[in-house]
């Protein structure tokens, strides 16, 4: 990426290729890797959607990604969602919710609905590839704050520190994923120890996120959850 950012923003400086008249859409864009993430792709020349569900906090983003790559590309988008109980047992962890244990359940949830999506994809002459990667260990961002309070001073904590990434060291993972000349299905993680830091490599997907049968359930939970969710556009 070319562009120098304004103020004290790290950049994740991943080689990407012109991006102009592609589209991408960023979750998280506000804060942490997402952020990287859409100032990298808007850096490319990409057009950046940005859902928010803070749209103050989105637009204080946007405009740190302004400062940064002049002329950017962006559009902000409202998240309006309401989620029902699902289907299968306690997804949402209704009845006993831990954190940790919540977390790493969506990542799961996640990983299932993308090998679904890539299955569906696989031969149906689409222009779709899914390639899904993971972060690492990024101990500079917002998400589970109380969980990483309590860890801080614990030996997982210090451990994390050393070996984890930055957030714009992290966001070349997804970076990678998203215009690495890959086969569908393939799986990108950092390549340091544990894969907690490090640059994007690719590795074999976990098995929490491959089996056909779990994924298959797992879109069809997405489907119930999505079709009690009302569509809403604005700005």
């Amino acid at each position: 990426m070319d562009s120098t950012p304004g103020g004290d923003m790290e950049t994740c400086n991943e080689a990407l290729p012109d991006l102009s008249g592609r589209t991408a859409l960023v979750t998280g864009a506000s804060d942490g890797v997402g952020l990287h993430v859409a100032l990298a792709l808007a850096g490319a020349g990409a057009h950046v959607l940005m859902p928010v569900r803070n749209r103050d906090k989105g637009e204080r983003a946007a405009a740190r990604i302004r400062e940064a790559v002049p002329g950017a590309q962006l559009s902000l988008r409202d998240l309006a969602t309401r989620m029902a109980r699902p289907a299968w047992g306690d997804l949402q962890l209704e009845r006993r919710y831990r954190p940790l244990t919540a977390y790493a359940r969506s990542k799961v949830a996640l990983g299932l609905f993308g090998t679904e999506l890539a299955r569906r994809s696989a031969g149906r002459g689409r222009r779709l590839r899914v390639v899904q990667c993971h972060p690492g260990v990024v101990p500079d961002t917002g998400i589970a704050a109380a969980v990483r309070e309590r860890a801080s001073d614990t030996g997982r904590g210090s451990l994390a520190r050393r070996l984890g990434n930055s957030p714009a060291q992290a966001a070349r993972t997804a970076l990678a994923a998203l215009t690495a000349d890959v086969p569908a299905g393939s799986y990108f993680a950092p390549a340091g120890a544990l894969q907690f830091g490090g640059p994007p490599r690719l590795v074999r997907p976990p098995r929490s996120i491959t089996d056909p049968v779990a994924a298959r359930r797992m879109w069809d939970v997405a489907d119930v959850l999505l079709s009690r969710v009302p569509l809403v556009e604005r700005g």
